[in-house]
């Protein structure tokens, strides 16, 4: 088991090595108390080219030890506060629709 004191600051990268960035917060669901997310800050390079902090879901995450988060190469990641329209065929009849991501 890992402490929350031990996650922020973890290094996170990809399967095939490239770094992500660093773990800066954990979020947990009030209503399971699971982890919801990791909000991982990117490192520099990459915050030049998409600033804000990725939001890593459970799934996404291959591997987590007291070194290091690997996740997946394909982590399809969203900033906090992002707005994310819906393609018509999740929409379904509402057209236009977009979600808060918080």
């Amino acid at each position: 088991m890992l402490r929350d004191s031990q996650l922020r600051g973890l290094p996170v990268s990809t399967k095939s090595g490239e770094k992500v960035g660093k773990i800066a917060a954990v979020i947990f669901d009030p209503a399971t108390h699971a982890v919801s997310r990791y909000a991982v800050r990117r490192g520099r390079t990459i915050s030049r080219l998409l600033p804000g902090e990725l939001l890593i879901h459970p799934n996404q995450v291959v591997s987590l030890d007291e070194e290091k988060m690997v996740v997946i190469d394909a982590a399809v990641t969203v900033e906090a506060g992002a707005v994310v329209e819906l393609p018509e065929s999740i929409a379904g009849a509402i057209s236009g629709m977009s979600a808060r991501i918080e």
